[in-house]
């Protein structure tokens, strides 16, 4: 040829000087090499000093740290290697990476491929794909993993270094991937959904979970009241007695309850609580909320969570029953009052009043409703009762009863209207006691006749009669003067004519007590027992 080297005019030419693997391993750089070419029967030497590239130098990295709860994570930063020279007359570059080992814990995927020891050598990662490996971590591992790469360039020449921050070492280059601990915390509420408007709330309850992998550290938990609601003292002194250390934010409508230093996989913390509703009424909402001072990495449960809430006015419906004399004669005229209202802010529909009275009673007459026989319930369908209006008054008559026994009515009153759990109000009794008496009568019996000398006997029988028990009762008898021979039962002393027999201490309602005494007819024309 007329032109030598790397002459690229129109009359450049180009040789291949092929060599064996023995040939390329003997080259050094400035070695002389010599080739001949034959053109038209002549024959023309060529020679030039050789230039040797470097082989690539990959780059020892450390991965951003992957939390365990990590789905598959492209690796960052990338793999990377610095190529040296020219390959093929332009700048050289890194044909493609390999793996030389694999992490202890985890997995390595390739453009969708799982990285195996069985396919690891044969796997060839190029610079526009690297972008597909990815690293997924075992869920219950926490630490560092790593494994080694090379570099080939785009002449074919793998790397034998590695740098590591500047300082070339022989071997693989190192690629460590921390893998960090993760929770992941989450909260759920609930309670009653409809509040009455200034009323007491009922029990909510919040409750704070840590899915895992990895224990939570310094576990927050709060709760947001609805705009508007309250705590009264009592409330946060029953909050702050069960969950000691628990504060209440700005107007007393956040409650942070204490931090858990620990909540291990899986665990729950619950928290319950009261307080006063929003007095105006409307749609709302109850928050709970739960942190950690540890990684949640993907976070994939949510952090807080939200009740909705509906605040409406609220009726008060209530009885009173109260006698209009708290005793009475027995079988005389009885009365209870009764009195139906509504103190709610909100009007009551579908009222129902009732009276129990005991079964068998005489001549019941309610003022209204109806009186059931069988039952002894009188019902008023009072249907509707305004709030605040005034209350509704009526009344029960009824026969005392002659066995002398107390009668106690109850007042009962229901609502289809919302109360918010005021009930204690909805149910009232009252007695009515018979009037108390006691009422005693001695009746003796015996011979009307007898003859002088004769031994007669008379019975002293002592009754209560009264509608109340009779105590300390005392029975005397008188005998004729002149008696003799004179004999008692019962204990009873002789003194002159006269017999006292010992007090009863307690004589109920319909019991008697019987003595005898008997003696000598005195001689006299007539006789006078009396007791």
């Amino acid at each position: 040829g007329f032109n030598q080297g790397s002459d690229t005019n129109a009359n450049g030419f180009s040789f291949l000087i092929p060599l064996t693997a023995a040939q390329q391993l003997a080259l050094t750089a400035g070695t002389l090499l010599t080739s001949t070419a034959t053109l038209g029967g002549v024959t023309s030497e060529f020679s030039g000093n050789v230039r040797l590239n470097s082989a690539p130098v990959p780059a020892t990295l450390t991965n951003v740290g992957i939390p365990n709860n990590f789905p598959a994570t492209v690796l960052n930063p990338s793999l990377s290697a610095t190529a040296n020279g020219p390959a093929n007359g332009t700048t050289n570059t890194i044909g493609y990476y390999s793996l030389t080992s694999l992490p202890a814990s985890g997995t390595l995927t390739y453009n969708g491929t799982v990285l195996t020891s069985a396919n690891l050598a044969t796997t060839q990662i190029t610079p526009a794909l690297l972008g597909t490996l990815t690293y997924t971590p075992d869920r219950s591992f926490v630490g560092s993993v790593s494994f080694g790469y090379t570099a080939t360039d785009a002449n074919g020449a793998t790397s034998t270094t590695a740098s590591n921050g500047g300082t070339v070492s022989q071997g693989p280059a190192t690629y460590t991937i921390p893998v960090i601990a993760s929770a992941d915390v989450t909260t759920t509420i609930s309670g009653p959904g409809v509040l009455g408007a200034g009323q007491p709330s009922g029990t909510f309850t919040a409750t704070f979970t840590n899915n895992g992998p990895s224990d939570a550290a310094n576990v927050t938990q709060t709760a947001t009241l609805p705009s508007g609601a309250t705590l009264t003292s009592a409330q946060q002194l029953a909050i702050a007695t069960a969950y000691p250390g628990t504060s209440f934010g700005s107007a007393n409508t956040v409650i942070s309850f204490p931090a858990a230093p620990t909540l291990a996989v899986g665990a729950s913390v619950v928290r319950q609580f009261a307080f006063t509703a929003p007095a105006s009424t409307g749609a709302t909402s109850i928050t709970s909320s739960v942190g950690t001072a540890t990684s949640q990495g993907i976070d994939a449960a949510p952090n807080s969570a939200t009740l909705a809430l509906n605040v409406i006015a609220v009726a008060d419906v209530a009885t009173t029953i109260s006698p209009a004399a708290a005793a009475v004669a027995l079988g005389t005229l009885a009365q209870f009052n009764v009195t139906f209202s509504n103190a709610g802010a909100q009007n009551a529909s579908g009222v129902v009043g009732k009276v129990q009275l005991p079964l068998g009673l005489n001549n019941v007459t309610p003022s209204a409703g109806a009186y059931d026989l069988n039952t002894g319930v009188i019902t008023y369908n009072i249907g509707s009762l305004g709030a605040g209006s005034a209350p509704l008054a009526l009344a029960v008559t009824y026969t005392q009863p002659a066995n002398g026994s107390s009668v106690t009515a109850t007042a009962a009153v229901s609502t289809t209207s919302y109360e918010a759990g005021q009930t204690a109000n909805n149910s009232a009794s009252a007695t009515i006691n018979p009037t108390t008496s006691v009422d005693v009568a001695t009746v003796i019996g015996g011979p009307a006749t007898t003859t002088v000398g004769a031994q007669v006997t008379y019975n002293v029988t002592t009754s209560s009669v009264g509608t109340a028990t009779a105590t300390n009762v005392g029975q005397t008898v008188t005998l004729p003067s002149g008696a003799t021979n004179i004999f008692v039962t019962g204990g009873g002393v002789i003194t002159n004519s006269t017999v006292t027999f010992p007090a009863i201490a307690a004589l109920a309602v319909g019991q008697s007590v019987n003595n005898t005494v008997s003696f000598t007819a005195p001689n006299t024309t007539s006789l006078s027992v009396v007791a």
